[in-house]
């Protein structure tokens, strides 16, 4: 999720000499629908729109009574400083990923080391009169080399993050869009526009909680890309390529981690164990005619938090079986969290 629970940059128009504001956005799988309000005056709208959409899905409509005359929409050239700093940036990111694969085989060689010290048989001989005390120091060591590992790959991840979104931001409001020049018929008018990026996507999240009662309680929540606060929300449970499903839900907040809808469905099995560490299987059925996508999923069991695992989704009226404790994945949002306090 951590894909999807990342720094995301917003994608608005800047028009001249006309102003846009964003009316709607309606988030899909693996992208948007933009839809802007842009006013006109003298006959002239102006519009660059962002790095990243697809030329195709470009409409222009006219409100009320303006009348479109002419249409011109071409690249426009991003900034010699613009891109001089994306290259810089690029070259940068290479770095860091080459540091994070050197990171792994450290790590990878430490871990051996550490491994093998704690399998060593203590032999006691002349040049080795204290065994126990030398497999402890080089455990020791071997612990101490993993620890900062881990520390410099946390940093280095940090750093990454924080340089893709700045990348994010470059390409996006520094040039390198379609600029869209739209002529009217007449002074003054209002013109929507609309146009779908891959830049803007949401993914699903899933809680479950479960009480013992022989019901599974589901909280569909969205992961959404950043947005204008005056924007209508709506998020569809397919990609935009696909058709067949058409239901568009509406989002009431303007949170990045917002709750959709609740569900109730029975639990065909139940399994919980204590043991060192609680964890949790139960199989549901899904009675309805709606069909959930792949995301991540978490789990409480009569309150308690029980970690997160990925989700392959719901079919329409299938069963799912799902596993939470031991060896269930790490919540990545709440890593993400834990690595920014710590730093």
């Amino acid at each position: 999720m951590g894909s999807c629970l990342a720094s995301f940059i917003i994608l608005l128009l800047f028009a001249t000499p006309s102003m846009a504001t964003v009316k709607s956005v309606t988030y899909y799988l693996d992208g948007a629908k933009v839809e802007t309000v842009n006013y006109a005056k003298n006959g002239y709208l102006e519009v660059i729109l962002p790095n990243g959409v697809i030329a195709d899905s470009i409409r222009i409509r006219p409100a009320g009574n303006a009348v479109i005359d002419r249409v011109d929409i071409h690249r426009s050239k991003r900034e010699s400083k613009t891109a001089r700093e994306i290259i810089t940036l690029e070259e940068r990111k290479n770095l860091l990923k080459d540091r994070l694969k050197a990171l792994e085989t450290r790590e990878e060689i430490f871990l051996s080391a550490a491994k093998s010290q704690s399998a060593r048989a203590p032999r006691k001989t002349k040049n080795n009169p204290e065994p126990m005390a030398n497999i402890r120091k080089g455990t020791d060591y071997a612990i101490g080399q993993l620890e900062s590992v881990y520390t410099l790959r946390r940093k280095t991840e940090k750093e990454l993050a924080s340089l893709e979104a700045k990348l994010s931001s470059l390409r996006t409001t520094g040039g390198g869009g379609s600029v869209c020049r739209v002529w009217l018929i007449g002074k003054n008018g209002i013109v929507h526009i609309s146009y779908f990026t891959p830049e803007w996507h949401w993914k699903p999240f899933y809680d479950f909680r479960l009480q013992g009662d022989g019901r599974v309680r589901m909280t569909l929540r969205a992961v959404l890309s950043p947005h204008g606060k005056s924007s209508s929300i709506f998020v569809v449970p397919t990609k935009f390529s696909i058709a067949s499903d058409t239901r568009v839900i509406p989002v009431t907040g303007s949170k990045q981690f917002e709750k959709i809808a609740d569900y109730i469905f029975i639990a065909e099995t139940e399994s919980f164990s204590h043991g060192p560490t609680a964890s949790l299987a139960f199989t549901f059925n899904n009675m309805t005619d709606q069909r959930f996508p792949s995301g991540d999923a978490a789990c409480y069991w009569r309150g308690e938090y029980l970690g997160v695992t990925p989700f392959k989704g719901i079919e329409t009226k299938g069963l799912s079986t799902l596993s939470f404790g031991t060896g269930a994945a790490v919540d990545p949002v709440a890593e993400r969290s834990k690595t920014d306090s710590e730093t």
